[in-house]
């Protein structure tokens, strides 16, 4: 079977619960991360249908309320056929969930969870962590953090911000996204130690 062409247009859906928690999925298979849902926008027409479409795959209601919160390019590995420049256009687009939502898993994603923005931010704190090399491949497979796609993503939406990242650690998470390139040794050591020294102070200030 021939693999599908990327069209460099991807959605991001963001479901909301009351408590302001969204839904995060683990992926089933490398690269492994928590992401919340996201697809292709493949031959839909817009790129709420695409999300609407991508989401009803893995929970249950008819999502119809979708807002749409940012629309930015990022550079990324994609495991389709890449014709063009490697990335994606997206759409990330929010959806609240009033009540209560049957959730599943699918061959790609498993052990959806409800997750508070403060879990989210640690998240991406150890996404960072891992592309600057404290975190090894073993221990990122067992306890991963955010997808640095979505790690990405969801700093950038200022006019609904998730994940707070200092541009040193978005550089670092980018080029994770990037492809399976890392920063060179001396700087990916050079940024661990930075990072353990983070954890450490902020170890320090909760005793």
């Amino acid at each position: 079977m021939s693999r599908q062409v990327c069209c460099n247009a991807a959605v991001c859906v963001l479901l909301m619960a009351p408590d302001s928690s969204v839904l995060l999925f683990e992926r089933a298979e490398s690269p492994y991360g928590l992401i919340p849902i996201v697809g292709h926008l493949d031959d839909h027409s817009a790129d709420d249908v695409a999300a609407l479409a991508e989401a009803t795959q893995q929970v249950t209601p008819d999502l119809r309320h979708l807002a749409p919160i940012a629309s930015v390019w990022l550079d990324g590995r994609c495991d389709r056929v890449t014709t063009e420049r490697a990335g994606h256009q997206w759409m990330v687009l929010a959806a609240p969930v009033p009540g209560a939502l049957t959730v599943a898993g699918t061959s790609t994603v498993v052990r959806p969870r409800w997750t508070g923005r403060d879990e989210i931010q640690r998240l991406a704190e150890r996404t960072v962590a891992f592309a600057a090399g404290a975190v090894t491949d073993m221990e990122w497979e067992l306890l991963p953090g955010l997808d640095p796609t979505c790690a990405l993503l969801l700093s950038a939406t200022p006019a609904f911000p998730l994940v707070t990242l200092p541009a040193d650690d978005r550089e670092l998470v980018a080029s994770l996204a990037a492809g399976p390139t890392l920063p060179a040794s001396s700087a990916r050591e050079e940024r661990a130690n930075e990072v353990w020294e983070r954890a450490l102070d902020g170890a320090g200030d909760r005793l």
